[in-house]
């Protein structure tokens, strides 16, 4: 089936646009690095957007992020895995050692276990941090109820 998957580039806006329509938790994310969209027999089906770590400690320069990763519900099976796969590939060809992505523990995140992904950590509610700092540092940051919810951390790449 993925003989019939086509990879093409979007912008930011095309691909934020696909979220806020099709996600079913995550809103759209401020910058990227690059987005990719994935058409089925001439129709687009997914988007996937790779930016910096959102955690500093995690922005090394050598690290992406696959930020989000969303697929139409009636999308054909493996469209998610292509994606993943896809990200990996452009984010080895720019010279990216690792990506990372997040997701939720109910998430059978069959996309991340298909391109060989481990799990090498679990998040855990920092909602609070997020309001002290932003009352220090005057940054408006939009909190998600989604933020709340305890995730895996997935990488691939040459450090791990």
């Amino acid at each position: 089936m993925s003989k019939n998957f086509k990879t093409i580039p979007i912008s930011l806006k095309e691909a934020n646009e696909f979220v806020t329509l099709n996600h079913s938790h995550n809103r759209k994310v401020q910058g990227h690095k690059f987005s990719i969209g994935v058409e089925y027999l001439g129709k687009l089906v997914g988007v996937a957007i790779c930016g910096r770590p959102i955690s500093a400690t995690l922005d090394d320069k050598k690290t992406l992020e696959l930020l989000r990763s969303c697929v139409q519900t009636n999308a054909p099976k493996n469209t998610n895995s292509y994606l993943y796969g896809r990200c990996w590939r452009i984010a080895d060809a720019l010279g990216y050692q690792r990506m990372i992505t997040y997701t939720l523990i109910e998430e059978k995140s069959a996309a991340c276990k298909a391109i060989g992904m481990k799990i090498v950590g679990q998040t855990k509610d920092n909602t609070n941090a997020w309001l002290n700092k932003q009352k220090q540092d005057g940054i408006v940051r939009q909190n998600q109820a989604i933020y709340k919810k305890p995730k895996y951390r997935w990488e691939k790449g040459y450090l791990i």
